[in-house]
């Protein structure tokens, strides 16, 4: 008995109808005229024999001559067949007892579908062919399979669910559409439920028995796992089950569908208080032939139990939806990608990429940015920012991988991203992760900038399709997306059909358009610019330090052009009927809102009002969305009337200008923002309170506090470190007595003992801003006794503020990626450094005496300090107590205590902000 007479003879991919319960499978033949025993034998996928869902063939299992026999993949049971599941260019393998290999199916070329198996051709035993007959446990039949064939399948499919999402191909509704929200049932075992819950830190998948909507029912069941980054975490913390899901039909039939839809995920609406963006989006994406992905509002029931009102999205990883995007694509060779959280700024000191955080970056896989139980579980918190700052520990942890990853990959940024899933090919054969490294580097490396002001030498123009970037560039500026390619080069997709056109981009997650949060992730300040953002410069900062928008809208004729697509989605798309197409649909949710568990303050009238926002809100960037959508339309006819008649205020240069952020279009000076600063507008005497900000001119008042005002030209010198100012000196030598050299932030706290609940029950400082004006701390170092230069010191980040009258809360021995990586000792003296000026902010002194248990380093109302009992996120007795006595998060607003009753998801899309922007 020869091992090589044993033959790998079919591979089901997707499965076939009747057989193995529609889950993948593999054939396997003895083709002698002798039994063949295949005791111990292993069938294994691309992992490996090793790997622990490898196959491992039971004892006393033998093949009668001309036999075959047929295993059953991606199953929960090893007695029932083997645990793999096939993917996309897997190789099938078989190996004998001693582990030598016995034969193989070679690389399954992507394109395969249910009822398509990869079968050896009798004529050519060497050769697998795509066969649309499947033969399991019988003589192979090679029927090839021709595109028409395959695409009309696909249309079939995206087809069947034109009616349960209200959306045809082109955006608009269906007049059978199904109505505005359908509750969507989940049944699951009971323990698997709790499992589920209790583990829902991990993103694991978890069995389901059955999935309902109205009368359709799938009975095969499926699977689903919690999926999300802040919107799980939060959630998690706060005890709700209120969660972002992922749900898969097919994992246990692949020949079952809800809707024709394989894989859907469910976004709850936590800082999306008109609960449409997503539903709104990517029915204006489609209104403009670009691609997009349908959406739906649901009510989510888990054995029975209400969980939340949802928006249920296809996954983009489908070949359907990549089908109905790129009609002419090439289905047998394409590629999708996904841009995900850590893209940007990789092997750049300034994103957490230092010789200090190197030395702490010692994991090996699995990564803490893997999806896994080797991840810590989300605590459950008391109190909503404990929950923050868990969650800034947490994705600082995921950096410490992130760190590991890049020193594992030798400092190769692209190699790193692309083989980690950083940069995730989420459909596609993997020849396309060397054209992605390529794209990467040659356009997309860390510190980019063009060589000039044009981007005259960038061939991105050559690579991309042009005309469905500049589209979506315009959706972008018109919605002022900036978590996404116009800002942070986050959530977002590249795909290549293959079809001649280049990359495409795909839109994703428009939770935070023309919102606060969103608008703050380019950086503070920036929500003044809700509705007067300038069309002619979307992007954060300059064109051509974008390097994704610069390369195109830095040339003339593509801007033209790209203005061109801006006027006519005025013209033809944002319409008085689209708008109340949109208004309707948040009124006819109304009563599902007002009970889901997010919907804390929501408007729902003035959601859903088609009038134009008050312009005052969009000054402060609080105009609910539609309202807001709606004044951005008229703002953006005025400014496109400006350009066509040369009365357009801001200067050509102003495309150009590294400096600015976020352009106000209205003014040449002032309200500009620069660097997160305002302008002074008249000459005032200098100050050292901490922060910049700018006189009203209209009625004279103060918008807030200068930082050294320059008395000679105005300029804040936070914003302009060429200023003359003078500027006072201070600090340095042996800190052993308390100090305050700035009448602004004080060290109200400091915990060498943990206090249960707190920080992870970790050591903790306390800061205390008693002034009326917010403080900007992207200057300030917080360190113990080694000092502000030792590599321990914690810098804090660009975007980081303490508001007035505040308390921040720094957790110890953290990462030093969002939290100080020191640990505090009973007799250490923790200081604030100004690292600008080279100056001491404010020192607790060296704590001194004995400790009881529970306190913590206090200061008390004399300037003085001494051990009392630890009040983390209260304030002491240093003066009054705050007038909005609560908890504060980096780049946040003050919330009571009871902050659900003030609103809670406009504070927490505040929260969003500082946290996408780490």
């Amino acid at each position: 008995m020869l091992c090589s007479s044993l033959k790998i003879t079919e591979v089901a991919s997707k499965g076939s109808t009747g057989t193995c319960d529609g889950q993948d499978w593999v054939e396997i033949h003895n083709p002698s005229t002798s039994s063949l025993d295949i005791s111990s034998y292993v069938l294994y996928d691309d992992k490996g024999a090793s790997d622990s869902k490898a196959y491992i063939f039971p004892a006393s299992t033998v093949l009668a001559p001309s036999a075959y026999l047929l295993i059953c993949c991606n199953q929960d049971d090893a007695s029932t067949g083997a645990l793999f599941k096939i993917g996309s260019e897997d190789v099938i393998s078989v190996a004998d007892a001693s582990l030598n290999v016995v034969d193989t199916s070679g690389v399954i070329p992507t394109g395969a579908f249910l009822d398509l198996t990869y079968a050896r051709d009798a004529s050519d035993s060497d050769n697998f062919k795509f066969t649309t007959t499947p033969t399991p446990g019988t003589a192979n039949t090679i029927n090839v399979y021709d595109s028409a064939a395959h695409l009309a399948r696909l249309s079939d499919q995206n087809d069947l669910g034109v009616d349960f999402f209200g959306m045809n191909v082109d955006g608009t509704k269906p007049t059978t559409a199904m109505e505005d929200v359908v509750d969507m049932h989940i049944t699951m075992e009971t323990e698997k439920e709790e499992t589920m819950w209790d583990e829902q830190s991990y993103e694991m998948y978890h069995s389901v028995e059955s999935f309902k909507v109205g009368d359709e029912e799938l009975s095969s069941g499926g699977r689903i796992r919690p999926r999300g980054q802040s919107t799980l975490a939060i959630a998690t913390c706060m005890g709700m089950k209120t969660i972002p899901f992922l749900l898969d039909f097919t994992s246990k039939d692949n020949t079952q569908t809800l809707f024709g839809v394989e894989k859907m995920y469910l976004r709850h609406h936590m800082s999306d208080l008109s609960y449409s963006r997503e539903w709104t989006m990517h029915r204006m994406l489609a209104r403009s032939g670009l691609p997009h992905l349908r959406t739906r509002t649901v009510r989510l029931y888990i054995n029975d139990d209400y969980i939340g009102l949802y928006e249920a999205m296809e996954a983009p990883d489908q070949e359907y939806v990549f089908a109905r995007s790129f009609p002419s694509y090439d289905k047998d060779d394409f590629a999708l990608f996904k841009i995900k959280t850590h893209t940007a700024g990789c092997g750049l000191p300034e994103a957490g990429y230092t010789t200090a955080a190197f030395e702490k970056a010692t994991e090996v896989p699995p990564y803490t940015f893997e999806r896994g139980n080797h991840r810590d579980k989300i605590g459950a918190k008391e109190e909503l920012m404990e929950c923050v700052m868990q969650f800034f520990a947490n994705m600082g942890k995921e950096k410490v991988g992130v760190l590991s990853a890049y020193k594992a990959y030798g400092g190769d940024c692209a190699e790193m991203l692309v083989e980690e899933g950083i940069i995730d090919l989420d459909l596609g054969s993997n020849n396309w992760k060397a054209a992605m490294k390529t794209f990467y580097n040659t356009h997309v490396p860390p510190n980019f900038e063009c060589e000039d002001l044009e981007c005259s030498t960038s061939t991105l123009k050559d690579e991309v399709n042009v005309e469905n970037f500049l589209k979506n560039f315009a959706w972008y500026a018109i919605t002022i997306g900036q978590d996404s390619p116009m800002g942070n080069l986050n959530n977002w997709f590249l795909a290549n059909p293959n079809d001649g056109s280049g990359w495409n981009i795909v839109q994703y997650d428009h939770n935070n358009m023309l919102e606060a949060a969103g608008l703050n992730l380019c950086g503070e300040g920036c929500q003044n610019q809700q509705i007067s953002w300038s069309i002619n410069r979307p992007t954060c900062t300059s064109l051509n330090s974008n390097p994704i928008v610069g390369p195109l809208l830095s040339n003339q004729t593509l801007h033209t052009q790209y203005l061109g697509y801006v006027k006519d989605i005025l013209d033809n798309i944002l319409t008085d009927a689209f708008f109340t197409e949109i208004s309707e649909h948040i009124l006819a949710m109304r009563s599902y809102i007002i009970t889901d568990p997010f919907a804390f303050g929501v408007d729902v009238d003035g959601e859903a009002s088609t009038t134009p926002a008050d312009a005052n809100c969009g000054d402060t960037g609080t105009c609910p969305f539609l309202p807001a959508l709606k004044l951005r339309r008229e703002e953006i006819y005025k400014q496109l009337t400006a350009l066509g008649d040369g009365t357009f205020p801001r200067a050509t240069e102003d495309l150009f200008d590294p400096a600015e952020s976020c352009v106000d279009w209205n003014s040449a000076e002032i309200g500009k923002i620069q660097n997160a600063c305002g302008i002074c507008t008249e000459a005032e005497p200098c100050y050292s309170s901490l922060g910049c900000a700018f006189r009203n001119t209209e009625d004279g008042t103060w918008g807030g506090w200068m930082s050294d005002c320059n008395e000679a030209n105005g300029y804040c010198d936070a914003c302009f470190p060429d200023s003359p100012c003078p500027v006072t000196g201070g600090g340095g030598g042996e800190i052993d007595t308390p100090s305050t050299e700035d009448d602004t932030i004080v060290i109200s706290e400091v915990s060498s003992n943990p206090v249960e609940g707190t920080c992870g029950s970790q050591d903790y400082v306390e800061l205390f801003n008693p002034t009326g004006f917010k403080i900007y701390l992207k200057d300030y170092v917080l360190h113990d006794d080694k000092g502000p230069k030792d590599p321990s010191a914690f810098k804090f980040p660009e975007l980081a503020i303490i508001e007035g009258n505040s308390v921040l809360l720094l957790c110890a021995n953290g990462n030093g990626v969002s939290s100080p990586s020191f640990g505090i000792k009973d007799n250490d003296a923790i200081s604030l450094h100004d690292t600008k000026y080279d100056k001491l902010v404010t020192s607790a002194g060296r704590m001194r005496g004995t400790r009881g248990e529970g306190q913590s380093w206090t200061l008390q109302s004399d300037g003085t300090y001494a051990y009392k009992m630890a009040t983390p996120f209260v304030f002491g007795d240093y003066e009054s107590p705050p007038e909005n006595d609560g908890f504060f998060a980096l780049g946040g607003s003050a919330a009571s205590e009871n902050a659900c009753a003030g609103g809670l998801a406009v504070w927490l899309s505040l929260i969003l902000a500082i946290t996408f922007a780490f």
